[in-house]
């Protein structure tokens, strides 16, 4: 959420980089046993043990800050499509994994994906068609020029398979998948599940 060094592309979520290391503890451990408010800090911190957080806080505490990467609708106006969307998305690593690749069971790896679908989806989140408030948080800043430019920045990254699966396993998801997928998500054999719709 907070971008790979603690700069935070997104207005809603504060930046961590260069906190003093003891305020950064405190907050988490404050959101952790529940002193605060905040569902996704909560769920972001359960497992840790109070050695990691302060770890954590050191380690944001050492960081740059750098007001440059704060998202501004006026520099939107510039289109460098696979940079800025970068920049942009590295908010969404936490979930959706480095470059969009995924390894959160039960998250999608965005990697790959056409931009229009990207464009889209990210639309539906925006403006409520699509219902979870996780994501409508962390794209709802987002103007259209922006979106686009996150839609850019996944699209031209390399998609990387999950996991391997048990022996026969593909064989049979390939049998169903061509009756009753390959119409609309592409030929089995030859796109291996990549989407010709848009």
């Amino acid at each position: 959420c907070r971008g790979s060094d603690g700069n935070s592309p997104n207005p809603k979520i504060p930046s961590l980089a260069g906190h003093p290391p003891d305020y950064i503890a405190k907050a988490s451990f404050d959101y952790l046993y529940g002193l605060r408010g905040n569902e996704l800090m909560r769920k972001a911190l359960v497992g840790l043990d109070e050695k990691t957080i302060e770890e954590i806080a050191i380690y944001f505490s050492e960081q740059t800050p750098d007001a440059r990467l704060f998202y501004v609708r006026d520099a939107s106006k510039r289109f460098d499509q696979v940079g800025d969307g970068r920049r942009i998305a590295s908010a969404c690593d936490g979930c959706h994994g480095s470059e969009g690749n995924s390894r959160v069971k039960g998250v999608p790896s965005l990697a790959g994906l056409h931009v229009k679908y990207l464009y889209s989806a990210t639309q539906d989140y925006r403006e409520g068609r699509r219902a979870h408030n996780t994501m409508k948080t962390m794209v709802d800043f987002l103007n259209d020029i922006s979106t686009e430019k996150v839609a850019f920045y996944y699209a031209s990254r390399d998609p990387r398979q999950r996991k391997r699966v048990k022996p026969g396993e593909r064989e049979k998801g390939g049998v169903l998948a061509e009756k009753k997928c390959a119409s609309c998500h592409g030929e089995v054999e030859k796109l291996k599940g990549a989407s010709t719709t848009y």
